[in-house]
């Protein structure tokens, strides 16, 4: 969460990374008014973080549409 509001950011994606092949695909994503939105807090060892699950991402497909809208 200290990170969240010291280095704030409007938009976070998931991307999953294949190390072998030096790449990554971009799966989803969501803004920080998702996550204050949903306000859920977990801690998985590295401090407690703000949490969205895969269900309550942004399909990437949406991600164009949003950022002709900002």
């Amino acid at each position: 969460m200290e990170q969240f509001y010291c280095r704030p950011k409007h938009l976070y994606v998931s991307v999953r990374l294949f190390p072998e092949l030096k790449s990554g695909l971009i799966i989803s994503w969501c803004t920080a008014h998702d996550f204050l939105q949903i306000n859920r807090i977990e801690n998985h060892g590295y401090l407690d973080n703000y949490v969205l699950y895969d269900h309550e991402l942004q399909h990437i497909d949406s991600l164009a549409n949003f950022l002709s809208q900002t």
